[in-house]
């Protein structure tokens, strides 16, 4: 019989949440710093498409790797506290 603590899912499901408002809060402080550097920086449409597709080479994709790699460890020590439970 599987046996889960209220403790113990409600202190994985905060993690869970602290981790994805962390990551959504950096992803909104790059988009907001990418905005910045087009208003102050861009002279032409050319160059606004040069910085989004740096943007996204270099911080969008590191930022998603990011999330997924945090939220696949909340998902490891669930699965472990899940197993304590079990045994």
């Amino acid at each position: 019989m599987l046996s889960i603590s209220d403790y113990q899912l409600d202190g994985a499901t905060l993690k869970l949440a602290k981790v994805r408002v962390s990551r959504a809060r950096s992803m909104l402080w790059n988009l907001e710093d990418l905005f910045g550097r087009i208003a102050e920086e861009a002279s032409d449409k050319d160059a606004v498409l040069e910085m989004i597709e740096d943007y996204k080479r270099w911080d969008w994709d590191r930022d998603k790797k990011t999330a997924a790699d945090e939220i696949q460890g909340i998902r490891s020590d669930l699965a472990e506290i899940a197993a304590d439970a079990v045994s």
